[in-house]
């Protein structure tokens, strides 16, 4: 087996990208089955391994999309932002859309709408603070307003509308980092040591935190969202692009490449297992630090890998990989509404004559409990959603309004 850094395709990531947004779709959608074994539920609750790297990905393909050698970016900054921006912001839209018709349908059954404090499953058990936080109409006015203009990665304090899209948020500010300083991270003199204090600075918020005893929403909220804090992971990545796009070809065999992955993958499980018994303090370094150098060896073990030369199979990576996004930020949106339809269904199956009261329609959804025999359906309908939403509603949409420009790099399209 073949790893080569020299070339322009990104095959290898494209499957890697897709791996990672389907285990976020797994870490926030199989919590609402009920009565699954226990080992599913912890192989699935390390979900913010999946934006690590993502964030580690977008350093590297950014950089090796759109800087030359010299550091110097191959299109304009201005284009270069409105480019990655209208990426984005069409299919947050959608997204932002779609989470304020699943709002509505929540404040027409329980007469108020709900923020979500930033409290992951791993710290549930040690925190005091309310899960779901009522908004006024003040409040769900101002949330509105933080997403629409890309800002919500910056509220610390609690998650609303569209909850996966604070990564969006955070990806705006990369793109202005980029922008203007991406090139001078590219030419830094000695990349590896500064790779590995970046290393050291991702766990100075994490440290500062765990010496003041400080395990709040507000605090984790910062860990988890905050464009800076996050930081450190997109430079990771540029500083990772840096150090191998002069390092040609290197020759593993097949059983070494899964050795290597298992290998990575099982140090990732048992540092994150170890970690849960440090409680909230674990969490916070597993979180932000601690996995950083496994999370970067993952992305050069894939970074290398070749097109399989079956055509069909490497354009279906493109289409996966390049849906990533998509996926990233309409899963959890469709999964409540394609859930919801299937509780309908249900009810409307299992009623009498097949009618339902309606006047108690709400309470006895809410009793339907969901099959998890139809749960690889929904998966499979959300990928589908998510492809032709990025290649028939995104990449169109952008195209529209950078036709001004006229592109002048057509092989960063689907990037």
């Amino acid at each position: 087996m073949l790893l080569n850094y020299g070339r322009k395709q990104l095959s290898g990531l494209a499957w890697l990208r897709f791996g990672l947004a389907l285990y976020l779709i797994f870490f926030h959608t199989i919590p609402a089955y009920k009565d699954l074994p226990d080992w599913l539920y912890q192989s699935v609750s390390a979900g913010h391994i999946s934006t690590s790297v993502f964030f580690i990905l977008s350093g590297y393909v950014l950089a090796h999309a759109y800087l030359d050698n010299d550091g110097a970016l191959r299109i304009s900054a201005r284009r270069f932002i409105a480019t990655r921006i209208l990426t984005v912001y069409p299919l947050h839209l959608v997204g932002f859309a779609l989470a304020a018709l699943v709002m509505w349908v929540q404040y027409r059954s329980y007469g108020v709408v709900y923020a979500v404090a930033d409290i992951p499953q791993a710290m549930a058990a040690y925190s005091i603070e309310p899960l779901l936080i009522p908004l006024d109409i003040g409040g769900l006015i101002n949330n509105a307003f933080q997403h629409l203009t890309l800002l919500h990665a910056w509220n610390p304090f609690y998650l609303t509308f569209n909850i996966p899209s604070w990564s969006i948020s955070t990806l705006a500010f990369f793109y202005v980092f980029f922008a203007l300083w991406g090139g001078t991270v590219l030419r830094l003199r000695y990349p590896f040591w500064v790779l590995l204090i970046m290393v050291f600075v991702n766990l100075v918020a994490p440290l500062s935190l765990i010496a003041n005893d400080n395990y709040s929403t507000a605090a984790t909220g910062f860990l988890h969202t905050n464009p800076l804090v996050r930081l450190p992971e997109f430079i990771a990545g540029i500083l990772l692009c840096r150090l191998l796009q002069d390092r040609g070809t290197v020759v593993l065999t097949q059983p070494q490449f899964l050795g290597l992955l298992a290998l990575i993958v099982s140090l990732m499980v048992f540092i994150i297992g170890l970690s849960n018994r440090y409680g909230p303090a674990g969490f916070y370094l597993v979180h932000n630090g601690v996995l950083l150098p496994l999370e970067l060896l993952l992305v050069m073990l894939f970074a290398g890998v070749r097109h399989t030369r079956v055509v069909w199979l490497d354009d279906l990576a493109n289409r996966l990989g390049n849906a990533t996004l998509s996926l990233f930020i309409l899963h959890l949106p469709l999964f409540y509404i394609l859930t919801r339809l299937q509780k309908a269904l249900m009810l409307y199956l299992n009623s009498p004559q097949n009618q339902l009261d309606l006047q108690s329609y709400s309470q006895q959804l809410k009793g339907v409990s969901l099959s998890f025999a139809t749960y690889p359906l929904l998966i499979v309908i959300i990928v589908v959603i998510a492809v032709f939403c990025q290649e028939r509603f995104v990449l169109k949409t952008r195209r529209f309004l950078l036709s001004p420009w006229k592109y002048q790099a057509k092989s960063t399209e689907a990037l």
